[in-house]
């Protein structure tokens, strides 16, 4: 695993960027328009929708999406690379801290 300062950095505002763009979209369009995307971010939509609705449990969206990303974290990083499961583990983090924290916003 090489670093190159420069690139890394750059690489890692990009996807911090990407991290932010993504929680904002699942806040304003996703959630208040009752969507479900696919992938882990729409199984953890479901998880938690159906949880509150059914068993009026509030879970957190950061917790449920970490332990559905937990196995297609690990076979990256036995199988893709340390660097690419790094930044893969630091926009699954990041994401949901933001989708936990802000509000959503209806935009019509």
């Amino acid at each position: 695993m090489k670093f190159d300062l420069k690139e890394d950095l750059k690489r890692f505002i990009v996807i911090t960027f990407a991290a932010v763009l993504m929680a904002v979209n699942i806040k304003t369009f996703v959630r208040t328009g009752d969507l479900f995307p696919g992938g882990a971010t729409g199984i953890t939509l479901l998880i938690t929708r159906s949880a509150d609705m059914f068993f009026h449990v509030k879970l957190p969206y950061t917790v449920v999406n970490i332990l559905l990303n937990a196995i297609p974290v690990y076979i990256g990083f036995r199988y893709i690379g340390k660097k690419f499961t790094l930044y893969s583990c630091w926009v699954i983090l990041l994401n949901g801290f933001i989708i936990d924290i802000i509000p959503g916003y209806v935009i019509t």
